[in-house]
């Protein structure tokens, strides 16, 4: 295990030159969750910093040694939220909006089909990342249910075997997103109503959470 600060171009481009990798994923991000105006101006920087030139800098890296070969791949991961504005986690979803250009235009600028920049756009994921009891996660469940990690990695190597460019998982929740980002008016009379479902299926997840504790709970208790 090699650690890595994805912020920092020398160190992408020696673990790049040190590993010559025929796949590079890049996956790093921070969430930030949360109001807009309640962020700090380091936190905002951080989510910046590592969601998007965290990305630019690893393809890059990777590319300075795939190019050479004229084959590889580069898999990012964005989020749904990569395909329109989300409210509660605006700079978020600035990223993500980001990295999904940054890596159809990187892909189109190779224009190979043996190198390729392709980029994947999941539904939140049930991952530590996600705090399930944290009110400001909210957005992470406006989809009936937390993704789990296998079904995104099933998702990805589906992506890698495509000749496609941007994959969303579920792939009926990005039209839907794609649809809201289009027409950016029905997303703010709709807004009221995909929080509320939020708020709902937000606490079935935090009742899921506590029962399960319970449940474990009970076991030791009755070893």
């Amino acid at each position: 295990t090699t650690r890595l600060d994805v912020t920092d171009a020398a160190a992408c481009r020696a673990l790049a030159e040190e590993l010559q990798p025929a796949l590079w994923m890049n996956n790093a991000g921070l969430t930030g969750a949360g109001a807009l105006m309640e962020r700090s101006d380091s936190e905002v920087e951080s989510v910046v910093a590592v969601n998007l030139l965290g990305v630019i800098h690893g393809t890059r890296a990777a590319l300075s040694t795939m190019l050479p070969k004229g084959r590889g791949r580069v898999l990012n991961v964005a989020s749904l939220a990569g395909w329109g504005p989300v409210p509660h986690i605006a700079v978020y979803s600035a990223t993500k909006n980001a990295v999904r250009a940054f890596s159809v235009a990187a892909d189109t600028e190779i224009g190979s089909a043996d190198l390729r920049v392709q980029c994947l756009l999941p539904n939140g994921i049930a991952t530590p990342m996600v705090d399930v009891t944290d009110p400001r996660h909210l957005m992470s469940f406006t989809g009936k249910r937390l993704l789990d990690p296998d079904e995104v990695a099933s998702a990805a190597l589906a992506l890698l075997d495509s000749r496609r460019a941007v994959a969303s998982v579920p792939h009926s929740r990005g039209a839907l997103v794609r649809a809201l980002a289009v027409f950016p008016s029905v997303g703010r009379v709709l807004k009221g109503s995909i929080e509320r479902q939020a708020r709902s299926n937000q606490q079935k997840a935090i009742a899921e959470v506590r029962s399960r504790s319970n449940t474990a709970h009970n076991l030791v208790d009755h070893g």
